[in-house]
C-alpha cells in the first residue's frame, strides 16, 4: 500500500495535467476516501458573470461588494465516519 504522501503526490501530479478528480480518477485512490464539499461551479460562475455584467452596464467608482450564499452539500466518506 502506498503512503499518504505518495497518494497525494499522484493526485497533485494528475491535477497539473488537468485530469479532473474524482470524476476521472476513482476516489478509492485515497484511503480512506476523503469527505468533500460539493460546490455548484456552474451556479457560482453564472452568479459572478451576472454581477460583472451589472457592473459593466452601470459602472461606479465604488468597490462593489456583495455577499451571496449558494447551497453546497457535504459528501461524507470514510474519512469522517466514526470508528
Amino acid at each position: 500500500m502506498y503512503d499518504a504522501f505518495t497518494r497525494f503526490s499522484l493526485l497533485f501530479s494528475l491535477a497539473s495535467f488537468r485530469v479532473e478528480m474524482p470524476l476521472t480518477i476513482n476516489s478509492k485512490i485515497v484511503s480512506p476516501a476523503l469527505t468533500t464539499v460539493d460546490q455548484p461551479g456552474d451556479k457560482i460562475g453564472r452568479t459572478a458573470v451576472r454581477f460583472l455584467i451589472q457592473e459593466l452596464e452601470n459602472p461606479t467608482n465604488d468597490v462593489m461588494t456583495k455577499t451571496v450564499e449558494i447551497k453546497t452539500s457535504l459528501i461524507v466518506r470514510d474519512s469522517s465516519l466514526m470508528v
